[in-house]
C-alpha cells in the first residue's frame, strides 16, 4: 500500500465541511466521508481497513471521544486525528487520556497543516503495519527455530542411541581375554571410543598360531561398528580354517567388497605369530609403519 491508496475517513455532521475536505485533499489522498457516527462506524466495519480517521469532536449524537473509542475497537490500527472548534482544556485532556488520538487539531484547521498531519499519520500507520509484519515474521522464525531445535533434539537422541549401540557392538567384538596368548599384553588407545579404530585377535586351539589385526575404518559410530562386526566374522572363520596372513587379507577384502557400499574402506596391519617356527608375518595396508621391537626396545 502507498499513501495515495491508503483510505482516509473524514467524519463530520456538517456536509459543507465534508465537501471542503474532498475539494482540498481529494487529489492527494483517497478520501471517504461520513456525516455522522453511525455511518462512520458502519463504514469502519464494512469498508475497512482505513489508515486514518479525521473526526470532529462536536456531533449531535455522540462526541468525538466516544466515537474514536468505538472506532478503536473496530479498527485498532487506524491512526486517529480529532478536530474541534471547542478549544477547552477539559476536552483536550479527555481526548488525550481517553482515546488513542495521534493529533489534536483546532477547527477550522488550515489545509496545509491538516495535509501535513495526515501525511504524518499515514507514516505512523505504515510503521504500525511494518511492526506487525515484523512481529509475524519473528513469530514464524521462532516457530521454525523451535521445530529445528526439536529436530536437533531428536537427532541428538538418535546419535546418542547409535553411539551406545556402537559401544555395545564394539564391546561384544573387541574382547581379548579368551584369545590372549601367554606372555603377550595389549595396549590399544583409540582417539575415540567408537571412532573407527579397532583391534582384533585370534589364537588357534593348539595355541601355536596367533593372529592380530589393528585397523581404522572410514566413519564413526554405528557405521564403523557394523564394519568391525563384518570383519570379525572373517576372524571367527579362523577357528575352522587356519590360513596364511595373505589369504586372511584377501578374505577380509572380498567380504567388504561384497557387503559394503563404495567409499567405506579399512586401513589395517595384520600379523601372524607362528610358535612352531618362532616367526612373525606382517601384512600392511594403508597404515603407518608397524615395528617389531626386541625386549630392549630396539627395532628388529
Amino acid at each position: 500500500m502507498t499513501k495515495q491508496t491508503d483510505k482516509i475517513l473524514f467524519i463530520d455532521d456538517e456536509e459543507n465541511m465534508l465537501h471542503m475536505f474532498h475539494r482540498a485533499l481529494g487529489r492527494q489522498f483517497s478520501i471517504t466521508t461520513a456525516n455522522g457516527s453511525e455511518q462512520a462506524l458502519s463504514l469502519l466495519q464494512e469498508n475497512g481497513p482505513f489508515a486514518v480517521i479525521v473526526a470532529d469532536y462536536n456531533m449531535p449524537d455522540i462526541n468525538g471521544v466516544e466515537l474514536l473509542n468505538r472506532a478503536f475497537t473496530l479498527s485498532p490500527d487506524t491512526v486517529q486525528i480529532m478536530l474541534t472548534g471547542n478549544i477547552q482544556l477539559d476536552v483536550a485532556i479527555n481526548a488525550i487520556n481517553e482515546t488513542n488520538v495521534f493529533r489534536y487539531l483546532p477547527k477550522p484547521c488550515p489545509m496545509d497543516l491538516l495535509r501535513k498531519v495526515i501525511d504524518d499519520a499515514l507514516d505512523q500507520f505504515h510503521l504500525i503495519r511494518d511492526k506487525q509484519r515484523l512481529t509475524r515474521e519473528i513469530e514464524q522464525k521462532n516457530l521454525q527455530l523451535a521445530a529445528m531445535n526439536d529436530e536437533l533434539t531428536r537427532q541428538k537422541y538418535m546419535l546418542e542411541y547409535e553411539l551406545e549401540m556402537a559401544k555395545s557392538v564394539y564391546g561384544n567384538i573387541v574382547l581379548f581375554e579368551e584369545n590372549e596368548p601367554d606372555g603377550l599384553d595389549y595396549y590399544s588407545a583409540p582417539k575415540e571410543t567408537v571412532g573407527g579404530d579397532f583391534l582384533l585377535s585370534h589364537i588357534s586351539k593348539g595355541r601355536e598360531y596367533f593372529y592380530l589385526m589393528v585397523g581404522d575404518i572410514t566413519g564413526h559410530g554405528l557405521q564403523s561398528a557394523l564394519v568391525v562386526s563384518l570383519i570379525s566374522n572373517v576372524f571367527d572363520d579362523l577357528n575352522n580354517n587356519l590360513i596364511s596372513i595373505e589369504q586372511l587379507a584377501q578374505n577380509i577384502n572380498g567380504k567388504m567388497c561384497n557387503k559394503l557400499p563404495t567409499g567405506l574402506f579399512c586401513s589395517a596391519v595384520l600379523a601372524k605369530l607362528d610358535k612352531n617356527t618362532d616367526s612373525i608375518t606382517l601384512w600392511q595396508g594403508g597404515m603407518p609403519n608397524a615395528f617389531l621391537l626386541d625386549a630392549e626396545g630396539n627395532i628388529v
